[in-house]
């Protein structure tokens, strides 16, 4: 059973998840030149939503922001059946796919003088 603190911190990284996701929405709303925005705060969220994850499943989170196979592995494992029809896999192929283009739309491709909001399309 989880502590009251981690209980708090996972409701904390869950709220900041979804004001990430809000944030996301919301920048997409205005248009192309702010996709680079979306794409930021979009995996903001996912990366909150990956720790509230590891934070309940084992009471621990990395203040990374990469998770290795093993150790999304790891805390698979240790679903409990009540939870197996959430599919935990899909959060681990979202923050692998994201995080790749986290970077580049924080902050462009400097070596290129590109900017991120000339990087990204609807």
């Amino acid at each position: 059973m989880m502590d009251e603190k981690s209980r708090k911190m996972a409701e904390g990284f869950l709220h900041r998840a979804s004001n990430k996701l809000d944030e996301a929405k919301e920048q997409l709303k205005k248009g192309w030149h702010h996709y680079a925005e979306s794409i930021s705060a979009s995996q903001e969220s996912i990366e909150f939503s990956a720790k509230a994850t590891f934070l309940v499943l084992q009471e621990k989170y990395r203040k990374k922001h990469e998770f290795t196979e093993e150790e999304f592995e790891g805390i698979l494992s240790r679903i409990p059946t009540d939870f197996a029809h959430y599919n935990f896999a899909r959060l681990y192929l979202l923050h692998q796919f994201w995080s790749h283009f986290y970077t580049v739309a924080k902050y462009g491709y400097e070596k290129f003088g590109v900017p991120a909001k000339d990087l990204f399309e609807k």
